[in-house]
């Protein structure tokens, strides 16, 4: 047998063919890889085209701002706070009901100022540098909130929010959403933002 036959019996042929078509298959990638990055962009262009829809929020929990009225602890849901500013002067109302401190200035709109505390049924307490009105308002602002001083803005747990106890006045369960384990109240915004009562006619004060 001659050497050139001994080394045609050795090639492993199917080894060099496989790699062979290694080799032609790669010489083919950067047209697939063209043609698979073309779909790709274009199937990011058709999503991106698509409208816009927003995630429905999460109902787990609460963000809250927390404030004082009296020696208690109340907390509003962020959603119906638009600001949240200091009280620099108010006119009184002649002949509006008590728990409305008056009318103030709040960016060139006439804006009432509700007291918590005459809602509520808590002693009435003077206006201190703590001193803070609460714009309550959806998408404008509606009326103030006063209150002895702002703490923080807070997340709660839906469950951490236990049904008012009998022990609360009815008058003051009407507003509240809940009370947590620390005693911290939760006042219904909606249920103050729905409440005729708290908003003062702005023509009738322009007229006073």
């Amino acid at each position: 047998m001659s050497p050139r036959q001994r080394r045609a019996d050795t090639i492993d042929w199917p080894a060099v063919r496989k790699r062979l078509q290694q080799l032609h298959d790669a010489a083919q990638a950067p047209e697939l890889s063209a043609a698979r990055a073309r779909a790709i962009l274009d199937e990011r262009a058709r999503l991106l085209g698509q409208p816009h829809v927003e995630a429905p929020a999460s109902t787990d929990s609460l963000d809250v701002l927390t404030f004082a009225a009296g020696v208690e602890r109340y907390a509003l849901e962020t959603k119906y706070v638009r600001e949240v500013v200091r009280l620099l002067d108010f006119t009184p109302v002649p002949g509006a009901p008590d728990f409305v401190i008056g009318v103030t200035n709040y960016r060139g709109q006439v804006l009432c100022v509700v007291s918590l505390r005459s809602i509520l049924g808590i002693s009435s307490g003077g206006l201190t540098d703590l001193s803070r009105l609460i714009v309550m308002g959806s998408e404008t602002a509606e009326f103030g909130i006063l209150a002895d001083r702002t703490d923080t803005i807070a997340s709660l747990r839906v469950t951490e929010v236990l049904s008012p106890s009998e022990s609360i006045l009815e008058s003051r369960r009407e507003y509240l959403m809940g009370v947590t384990r620390d005693a911290l109240l939760v006042l219904d915004g909606a249920r103050l933002l729905h409440d005729s009562r708290l908003f003062v006619d702005q023509r009738e004060t322009e007229m006073s």
